[in-house]
């Protein structure tokens, strides 16, 4: 309860200076002149794409993406999901902008996250158009300040320690797995710079708002993308800090019986961001840890 009445009197407190900050909408990138209109069938899984395969991700290794391109390519579920993400992907890009629609329509913070998606449908088709399409965004995201990876506008800005939020781990999450996946789109200058920016405007944040886990759904969120973050980046004592965050939002958040304290939906928003991360740890790994109550 104590933790819950801080968290609110801190996000209060930073979201009533919200209003000084600037407005991050729909940021788009220039679309490259002259280039082509693309079709659904510019995003069929290429077999020589497979050889090319990134040798792990954030998510998995060369073995596991192999494992879901045949997915995609021979099960008939799989096969209607690829048709689905081949349908979004040309519509994105021949609009050379997110799709507009549902939470957040107008907010790039929102939007941003659909370049995960994106970035397995590039490593499965190797489309060129696509590839430009996610370095652009890739880039833009790095050189955006504090603000936005904060969500200033909604969340405020503690310049003296920057706190990571819901959006923040959003970001940090989105920009770890899709650059793990597309290193080749970008020159050992551009990868560093991003990685900068992830450390410093994304993971910080996020395990600077870990120093004191509050029991509640921010705690699962930021958690996750903060062990994601760290993952990618190599941080050992950043992935244990996220995972000891987790460990103390599902201990006590959930009672002995199998219990939430609120409704079906506050419970799968955080449980669905804590599946994000037991992936990014490995398959092996996160089944022996799903047959406890807590995964540790």
């Amino acid at each position: 309860m104590k933790h819950s009445i801080l968290l609110i009197f801190t996000i209060i407190g930073l979201a009533m200076n919200a209003a000084e900050f600037p407005i991050f909408d729909d940021q788009k990138t220039p679309r490259p002149e002259g280039m082509r209109q693309v079709q659904i069938s510019d995003f069929k899984i290429a077999p020589k794409m497979l050889e090319s395969l990134p040798e792990k991700t954030v998510y998995g290794d060369k073995i596991t993406l192999r494992k879901l391109a045949e997915f995609y390519m021979n099960d008939p579920a799989g096969m209607e999901a690829w048709a689905k993400h081949s349908e979004n992907t040309a519509q994105i890009i021949n609009q050379w902008d997110f799709n507009r629609k549902g939470f957040g329509a107008d907010r790039y913070v929102y939007r941003f996250p659909a370049l995960e998606w994106l970035a397995m449908v590039y490593i499965y088709s190797g489309n060129k158009e696509l590839g430009e399409f996610i370095r652009s965004h890739m880039l833009q995201v790095a050189s955006l300040p504090y603000e936005f990876w904060l969500h200033s506008e909604l969340r405020g800005y503690d310049k003296k320690k920057p706190l990571g939020m819901l959006e923040t781990a959003s970001l940090s999450t989105t920009v770890s797995s899709t650059l793990s996946a597309t290193e080749n789109l970008f020159s050992d200058e551009e990868k560093n710079r991003i990685r900068t920016a992830l450390r410093e405007k994304g993971q910080i944040p996020c395990l600077n708002w870990l120093d004191k886990p509050a029991k509640n759904n921010f705690t699962a969120i930021i958690s996750s993308g903060a062990y994601i973050a760290s993952k990618y980046l190599d941080d050992q004592a950043g992935m244990q800090k996220a995972l000891a965050a987790m460990k103390t939002y599902l201990s006590e958040s959930i009672e002995n019986d199998g219990s939430y304290g609120e409704g079906s939906g506050y419970f799968s928003y955080p449980i669905s961001g804590i599946l994000s991360s037991t992936v990014a740890r490995g398959a092996k790994r996160t089944l022996q840890k799903f047959r406890t109550a807590l995964f540790f």
